[in-house]
């Protein structure tokens, strides 16, 4: 494998910690040989039968479409590269364009037969050298195969390639003609896969796996890491990230790890919402660092972005504001988050998420709780969180702390959202708001970020954030922990290691 040029070696790593894992994502799609129905090995050809003893070739995945299409495809040890057919085809285009299952009984799953021991690599096979092409490895274009939709991607090691590891794109019908459309198809899948070490052209929106039109797209167990393309003259930063997404409708994030990326998770643009973002561990260092998660707030009326149980790190933890809406017409609720940011330096700010409240039907409403929001340097103009007014539902039970000064809460209005906000203590906040009477400024106490083991960014004995939860955020709950490990989480990212050190932050 190629190692990356030079951003791990200046430490831009991240630390994931897990307790247990759920069954449910802990593996690949099949334990043994006799769960696939082909097979395609790095020696394969496609006039083979496909059998086990007689695999096809990794081309297979574009020439025998119609005769995989609702099986099981498994894909032996080894090194499949892939640089010619990235060489030829587009940004819309994958090189291995799988084609779906004929309905979401049925899918067509490509899996590697041990998980991650199936490399995919689009490095020029004369010098490593990335492929030049804006071509994704594998995924599904639009008008690229017959049956949208009802893919699986189950532990492949992607690497190499220039602008996405992964690619849905897949409008239905003619909704590729207009932006005004949110949602496609249905039935993607990756998980347990691991995606390196991708280049590309930022302001095209690198990204390890990049969603389009896509409806219900579930990203599971996955590990995405050095995203990061070093040439960023005259770029914005934030157009880079291990997840991107495009009109998109009721996708789900769970159990992801994250990092050596400019940004997490980016949903981008309007007509872009209902997501849900759940146990994944995200952090957002190395040679041009942005934010934890970026935009995602251009839901349509009705929609909510739910956001809990995640450890987040970066320069600035969430920038929610909408590129081309604002205050974003849908709502959020956000909870048992671990956010942690702004080491040695004074951030603009911890999180912002500008939201319509009730000037629009149904409103747009956000609903914080149980979250511990540390900065790490000092709080700036736009503070630790900062919300509309009017726009909050509820607000309490979170843990607000800075290395220097006093945690300081800001109040944007509806009309300028974007502009400076207003800042208040916590006790000047609960005057003005009503809000965040059982919330506190003491430190969480976090158990060290420099270990490796399953203890990462839990809480110490005796902390101050023990127990001063509860669970729906209201006091007739049960009592919860804050922050990532809150409210019976078991797993926060995913559960293949080893795991690398964090070096970034200071979160003690």
């Amino acid at each position: 494998m190629v190692t990356r040029r030079t951003l791990l070696k200046q430490g831009a790593c991240a630390a994931l910690a897990w307790r247990a894992a759920p069954a449910l994502i802990g593996t690949a799609y099949a334990a043994t040989l006799s769960g696939f129905d082909y097979y395609i090995g790095p020696n394969g050809e496609d006039t083979n039968p496909g059998t086990y003893a007689k695999p096809w070739s990794i081309t297979a995945i574009n020439t025998h479409r119609a005769v995989y299409a609702g099986k099981r495809v498994g894909l032996l040890d080894g090194t499949y590269n892939v640089h010619a057919l990235c060489q030829k085809g587009g940004g819309n285009v994958p090189a291995l364009g799988v084609n779906g299952g004929p309905n979401a009984a049925t899918p067509t799953v490509i899996a590697a037969v041990n998980p991650r021991q199936a490399i995919l690599t689009a490095a020029n096979p004369l010098n490593g050298a990335y492929a030049t092409a804006a071509c994704p490895i594998i995924g599904q274009g639009y008008l690229q195969t017959q049956n949208k939709g009802n893919v699986i991607i189950d532990g492949l090691y992607l690497t190499r390639s220039y602008q996405y590891a992964i690619a849905f794109y897949a409008p239905v019908g003619q909704a590729f003609m207009t932006t005004h459309v949110e949602g496609g198809s249905t039935g993607f899948v990756v998980r347990n896969c691991e995606i390196y070490d991708i280049a590309g052209l930022i302001n095209n929106n690198v990204a390890g796996i990049l969603l389009y039109y896509c409806t219900g797209a579930l990203l599971s167990n996955n590990k995405i890491h050095s995203i990061q393309p070093p040439n960023v003259q005259n770029a914005s930063l934030g157009d880079c990230a291990g997840i991107i997404s495009f009109n998109s409708h009721a996708n789900i994030y769970q159990y992801n790890t994250i990092y050596d990326c400019n940004v997490g998770i980016y949903d981008k643009n309007n007509y872009n919402g209902n997501h849900t973002y759940r146990y994944n561990y995200i952090e957002c260092a190395g040679l041009t660092p942005f934010a934890a998660l970026n935009d995602c707030a251009g839901g349509n009326p009705g929609d909510t972005l739910t956001v809990h149980n995640n450890i987040l790190q970066g320069p600035s933890i969430w920038n929610g504001v909408d590129a081309l809406v604002v205050p974003s017409a849908q709502g959020l609720v956000f909870y048992n988050n671990t956010c942690v940011y702004g080491a040695g330096q004074k951030a603009g700010y911890g999180m912002t998420y500008p939201a319509k409240a009730n000037t629009i039907s149904p409103a747009a409403m956000v609903t914080f709780y149980n979250n511990i929001m540390q900065c790490a340097g000092e709080v700036g103009y736009a503070g630790i969180v900062n919300l509309c007014q009017g726009s909050i539902r509820l607000s309490d039970y979170n843990a607000f702390s800075c290395a220097s000064g006093t945690p300081l809460i800001a109040l944007a209005t509806l009309a300028q959202p974007r502009g400076i906000p207003k800042v208040y203590s916590l006790t000047q906040w609960r005057s003005v708001t009503g809000m965040d009477y059982h919330s506190s400024t003491s430190a969480p106490l976090f158990m060290s970020a420099q270990d490796r083991t399953a203890t990462g960014l839990q809480l110490r004995s005796g902390s101050p954030a023990l127990s001063a939860g509860r669970a729906g955020g209201v006091s007739t709950g049960a009592p919860t922990e804050l922050g990532a490990w809150g409210g019976g989480a078991t797993q926060i990212g995913c559960n293949f290691g080893p795991a690398p050190k964090p070096v970034s932050l200071s979160v003690t």
